[in-house]
């Protein structure tokens, strides 16, 4: 099988300043030298992700997992080290991010779209399917605002699976929506993974990776821990 995701030697660090007038400070008079100390979130995690593999990392809350996340969606920059995908990645990350409360379902379908890299003429033929799946009906052309958590869920779910990714991961969203909804979403899952997708799922619950995944792993004190009953990470 390919490699189809690559993190090797990631570490993601954040500035942390004793109060706001030092960040001021750092800025106005570079000559004055650092004020800020580095708080380190993640420390060289390396793993490599087979076609149509599925693997899952735990942790508890602020341990990075979500930072980890956006570094391979490419909406954060790591401190060091690269990652590496071959093809698209598509994910969820936060329930509706990147939708707009004022606009209707339809119009932020549109909107999420384009962020995607889909034109105009592959949303007007995917938008039929991608409403379908998403269940929502007449609820589509509704202003976002009154969506609940549960409808943003297939909403975002039902975009960000519209056209097959290489890899995709997902962070917690799950925990959210009706048990039918969940499990539509993870034959569709299934079906990309039979086709060779890649998936990384994320989440505080151990007993929900491990009951998903094919390897599973544990992000603690910043550092990637292979569970022991899963198989060892890839070398590099």
């Amino acid at each position: 099988m390919a490699v189809v995701l690559t993190v090797k030697d990631l570490a993601k660090a954040y500035k942390v300043y004793p109060q706001p007038s030092a960040r001021l400070l750092e800025w106005c008079l570079p000559f004055a030298g650092p004020q800020h100390t580095l708080e380190w979130i993640l420390n060289d995690i390396n793993f490599s992700l087979m076609a149509g593999e599925v693997v899952g990392i735990s942790g508890t809350n602020g341990v990075g997992k979500s930072t980890l996340l956006k570094i391979i969606l490419g909406t954060v920059r790591p401190t060091r080290g690269r990652v590496t995908v071959a093809g698209r990645v598509a994910g969820m990350l936060d329930l509706g991010l990147g939708f707009h409360p004022q606009l209707t379902g339809r119009q932020n379908l549109y909107l999420a779209g384009q962020l995607l890299g889909l034109s105009l003429g592959d949303m007007r033929a995917l938008l039929p399917s991608i409403i379908n799946f998403s269940e929502l009906g007449e609820v589509i052309d509704r202003p976002l605002r009154v969506y609940s958590s549960g409808m943003r869920l297939r909403l975002g779910f039902a975009i960000s699976t519209a056209v097959r990714p290489s890899v995709f991961v997902v962070d917690e969203v799950f925990s959210v929506g009706d048990e039918q909804f969940q499990a539509k979403c993870f034959d569709r899952i299934d079906q990309f993974q039979k086709q060779g997708t890649a998936m990384l799922l994320v989440s505080h619950d151990a007993a929900t990776v491990a009951r998903h995944c094919d390897r599973t792993f544990e992000l603690r004190e910043g550092l990637l821990h292979a569970d022991p009953l899963s198989s060892a990470l890839p070398s590099h």
